[in-house]
């Protein structure tokens, strides 16, 4: 095949492209890996989230001022453009229908 001169250089060649290929592999790795690490820390994303409200005894009270309980719907949208076109019937009676397009969870 090769001469004895050559077979060193060109296992050598072999060698060294070999581990060039396979680097370039593990920097498209390393760069995904920093990438979701740093979207890890400066980008926190919340999967529960906790609310609660504290309201005056006169909210939402009857006829006697006796209040009554109130409900209150968190939705996490994409975008608030429906909800700022909507009205407050329009919320109150379909809020699904109105907001389904934006509800992402």
């Amino acid at each position: 095949m090769f001469p004895i001169r050559f077979k060193r250089p060109a296992l050598l060649c072999m060698a060294m492209l070999t581990v060039v290929l396979s680097g370039c592999g593990l920097i498209q790795k390393v760069v995904d890996e920093s990438k979701s690490v740093a979207s890890a820390v400066f980008y926190k994303q919340i999967k529960i989230l906790h609310l609660d409200f504290f309201s005056r005894s006169a909210l939402n009270t009857d006829a006697e001022d006796t209040p009554l309980s109130t409900m209150v719907h968190v939705w996490q949208l994409k975008t608030r453009e429906d909800f700022d076109k909507a009205d407050y019937d329009t919320l109150f009676m379909q809020e699904e229908k109105t907001l389904e397009k934006n509800v992402l969870a």
